[in-house]
């Protein structure tokens, strides 16, 4: 629970401080399979095999969830990795919004000059939004939901340091292109001019 909630016990005074905002940060270990993770109000406990949010304290009220995500990776991030959820702004309107992120992983191996390579995940991501009675229920309860699953494909990246001899190689490559077309320019000119010399 977060800190400026735990000594509040009525639904007034938490309505008191409806317009502060929490910043979350840190990370979860999950394993490698399809998973989900959310942020919702109410006290939280298991229920036999199931997590419960008590909303309670929350009755009658609306929940406001906009949000800015400034950071959201599956991993350690390689140079040049875009993350989609990095800097995103969700202003929702709904009242008691049930958002839900869902993220397609990709599992990355990144090799540079180093010599161990980074494993490492790249995602993309699509969401949903939609109002939630505070009862939750079948129709779910308001909060920020990241539901995972993981691509059965693997993505490598290997960034190679190129030969003098790769070098030398394209360098001579270009050179001969370049000499062939200004040999078929000036056969063609030659030819022109022949040909405008006999005309005239």
């Amino acid at each position: 629970m977060f800190e400026q909630c735990k000594d509040e016990k009525t639904a007034g005074s938490l309505v008191a401080i409806g317009k502060e905002g929490c910043r979350l940060a840190g990370h979860i270990d999950v394993n490698k399979v399809a998973g989900a993770f959310h942020i919702a109000p109410g006290k939280s406990y298991g229920q036999g095999h199931i997590h419960v949010h008590d909303l309670m304290a929350f009755s009658g009220e609306q929940f406001p969830l906009s949000h800015e995500i400034r950071h959201l990776s599956f991993g350690d991030t390689y140079p040049g990795q875009v993350n989609p959820l990095d800097n995103t702004n969700m202003t929702v309107d709904a009242a008691s919004p049930m958002i839900s992120y869902f993220i397609k992983l990709v599992p990355t191996i990144y090799s540079d000059y180093s010599a161990t390579p980074l494993v490492t995940n790249q995602y993309s991501v699509t969401w949903q939004i939609k109002s939630t009675p505070l009862s939750g229920g079948s129709e779910g309860i308001p909060g920020v939901f990241f539901n995972y699953q993981i691509s059965p494909l693997l993505v490598k990246l290997t960034k190679e340091r190129k030969s003098f001899l790769y070098f030398l190689t394209n360098t001579c490559a270009i050179v001969g292109g370049v000499y062939t077309v200004a040999g078929l320019l000036d056969a063609f000119v030659y030819r022109s001019s022949c040909l405008l010399a006999k005309l005239h």
